[in-house]
């Protein structure tokens, strides 16, 4: 048998069904907060905060106190905020509870410890893939063997070359499988390969030289989304099932430089 106080429940389970009912008084309450993570190695990194009390739900009210104050919260007077601290430190976090019998004040035990040791560009290459000139490219050694109109591709790239054609990034085509994939035009605008079609929607997104970026494709059967360093671009347009069965290429579209 468990009582299951975040709920006001009592359950008990057997091995063929399993019994529950409201408890017949929760009483005082109890503040619990509670936290997806105690620590972080990065500043930015989000903390979603959750009420696990026992109490009443219909009317009660949370108050959270964080101290120092954060860079951002939101949904303060909620159940479930999400907090950015924003500054390396240790955090002190209590909830208040009130109910329609009463008031309760819980700490987190230990508070939160951010540092700030994670955030940074790591400005070593480690196991990049270089591409010094035509020809240099990578191929997936087997096909996905997928079938989707639902499907997402994301790379971190370096341009440092001016090109004449496509430079494809990742790119799938040949027999059975269409043209579909991320590229670059030759001025560097970010665009896509699906089904061997919508290469001339332009997103507006350049990609810039000899810095790293962020560049991502996701479709769905309805819409393109591609984006750069966080900016997005929406392509509203059907997207029809693609048979990946020929391997992905990194660095190149097999047709173009």
């Amino acid at each position: 048998m468990h009582i299951w106080y975040l709920e006001g429940k009592i359950r008990q389970a057997g091995n063929q069904s399993v019994w529950e009912s409201p408890l017949f008084n929760l009483g005082q309450p109890i503040a619990k907060p509670m936290v997806d993570k105690l620590s972080s190695i990065c500043v930015q990194d989000t903390f979603f905060f959750k009420d696990f009390s026992a109490h009443y739900k219909t009317g009660a009210t949370f108050d959270w106190t964080f101290d120092p104050s954060p860079a951002y919260i939101d949904g303060m007077g909620t159940d479930s905020p999400k907090v950015v601290f924003g500054a390396p430190g240790t955090y002190a976090v209590s909830l208040t509870v009130t109910d329609s019998i009463g008031t309760s004040t819980g700490i987190l035990v230990g508070g939160i410890l951010v540092q700030n040791l994670g955030c940074t560009l790591d400005t070593i290459p480690g196991k990049s893939m270089i591409s010094y000139s035509n020809g240099d490219f990578a191929t997936q050694e087997e096909a996905m063997s997928l079938s989707s109109k639902t499907v997402t591709l994301s790379a971190w790239i370096k341009p440092t070359a001016a090109r004449s054609d496509i430079g494809g990034l990742i790119f799938a085509r040949g027999a059975g499988t269409p043209a579909t994939g991320l590229h670059l035009t030759a001025s560097n605008e970010l665009r896509y390969h699906w089904e061997d079609q919508k290469y001339n929607f332009s997103s507006g997104l350049t990609v810039p030289s000899n810095v790293w970026s962020h560049v991502a494709l996701v479709v769905t059967p309805t819409q393109a989304r591609l984006y750069l360093n966080g900016r997005v671009a929406t392509n509203t347009s059907t997207h029809n099932v693609v048979n990946f069965i020929q391997p992905f290429n990194f660095g190149v579209d097999p047709t173009s430089d």
